[in-house]
């Protein structure tokens, strides 16, 4: 561990910034192509051709990176053939749990995920055809060619012997992941571009009554796009395929509470710090406050899309995809939930309330209680990502150089924003562990 008050040297960014500005470059022609032709599409093509105009140029800058980079990316070993069938028997056997768990569990049998599977139909099938000739041009490139699908299908074939629980336990959690989140940033993302084609349509940016709920969801509607393209695009193509997956059931419970259909019962039960819905404007009415109040909210809004948009194609959570230092990263560590936590108490107001001081206080405890959730997915997220020496690296240049260093100085113990190395015998624990060990294996998925 390098000592905190020796000096180090900010690391490069996995993604470059131009990365992402292609992507929204891409994102805002095809909105302006929606708005402008009108083209005859229902809402789930329209939403598929956004993200396609957004993931492009990104993709295809970043495959004239690796080109760049690695001018001979051509095969370096002969390609082995049972090694390539093995794979993609066990490619064939995550889809086809994945297909299981979509049929079986009741959440997804609902009309709720049809925009979803009107995609999935349409397009899984060209995956799996589409992953033969990709495997075998992938298998002679790697460094290690024996990955976690490899594993997987060791395992179907009963030989359990010659494969790593390691591997196989990181290939798992890697599509657990895809295959829990992705429907519900698909179809947030449907809904989302409707509604601000609608809203440009209308007029809603110029509108005084409605251009901050047009701007607020505008900003969501960016960050979907993103986080859909994410877990959709992890490839080894691109080199943003998964490193590694959280291994630890605390990182998985308290991202998993964030989001439906969890967060119904969290969040409606447990943590309804606005119990009435009422938000900023109803309290504010009427204060100088609420001319200024609805701008700061959209600035905080606005530096935690840039966080998102920042990742480009990597977008993900509970993984390890890249190490990110410039955008938002450059001033702060987990600018996305520091920015989103402190726009939930500007939106939410929950000290001023109608009812009793008790009732404030109450919802202030409630909303306290949701950002020590994210204290927690953080703390996680560092203990994960210090496996790579260059988030260590990040992180201690951070605390000598981030907005936040100060704390350091006026509290030398500032658990908030200080890092502290993982406690490896707590996660060499079996208790700890989801699906496998922690150990940070690259060829893993």
């Amino acid at each position: 561990m390098a000592a905190n008050n020796t000096l180090v040297q900010l690391p490069d960014s996995a993604v470059s910034a131009l990365t992402g500005v292609l992507g929204l470059a891409g994102l805002t022609l095809s909105l302006a192509g929606l708005v402008l032709y009108e083209p005859n599409v229902g809402a789930t093509p329209r939403a598929v051709l956004v993200c396609l105009a957004t993931a492009v140029p990104m993709a295809a800058m970043r495959l004239l990176v690796l080109l760049r980079e690695s001018p001979g990316r051509t095969s370096q070993r002969p390609i082995a053939w049972r090694r390539v069938a093995v794979k993609l028997l066990g490619l064939y056997s995550v889809y086809a749990l994945i297909a299981l768990g979509y049929w079986l569990f009741p959440e997804y049998g609902g009309s709720f995920y049809d925009s979803y599977y009107f995609v999935l139909f349409r397009v899984w099938p060209g995956l799996a055809v589409l992953a033969i000739p990709y495997f075998f041009w992938l298998d002679g490139r790697m460094d290690n060619p024996v990955d976690g699908c490899w594993h997987a299908g060791m395992a179907v074939l009963g030989q359990w012997s010659q494969g790593s629980t390691e591997a196989l336990g990181q290939l798992i959690r890697g599509w657990l992941i895809k295959a829990y989140f992705l429907p519900l940033m698909f179809i947030y993302t449907v809904d989302s571009i409707g509604n601000i084609v609608y809203g440009i349509e209308s007029g809603a940016l110029f509108d005084a009554h409605r251009w901050y709920d047009f701007s607020y969801h505008l900003i969501f509607m960016v960050d979907l796009v993103f986080a859909c393209i994410g877990y959709s695009l992890a490839l080894r193509l691109f080199d943003n395929h998964i490193r590694s997956a959280e291994p630890t059931m605390l990182g998985w419970t308290v991202a998993l509470v964030c989001y439906q259909p969890l967060w119904n019962l969290i969040g409606g039960q447990y943590l309804a710090y606005n119990p009435d819905g009422s938000g900023w404007g109803a309290r504010l009415s009427g204060l100088l406050l609420a001319d200024i109040w609805p701008i700061v909210i959209l600035v905080l809004l606005g530096f935690y899309v840039w966080a998102t948009i920042t990742f480009g194609l990597r977008f993900s959570n509970l993984t390890h995809r890249g190490i990110l230092t410039n955008g938002p990263y450059r001033f702060t560590k987990h600018p996305a939930y520091i920015a989103k936590n402190i726009s939930w108490w500007l939106i939410s107001v929950p000290f001023i309330v109608s009812g009793s001081v008790f009732d404030a206080v109450r919802n202030c405890m409630l909303l306290l209680m949701l950002n020590t959730i994210y204290y927690l997915r953080a703390r996680t997220e560092e203990r994960h990502l210090s496996q790579d020496p260059v988030y260590v690296q990040y992180a201690l240049w951070i605390e000598q150089n981030g907005w936040f260093r100060w704390t350091g100085r006026l509290w030398p113990r500032a658990f908030a924003f200080r890092w502290r190395e993982p406690d490896q015998a707590r996660l060499a624990m079996g208790l700890t562990r989801f699906f496998g060990r922690a150990a940070n294996n690259p060829q893993a998925q």
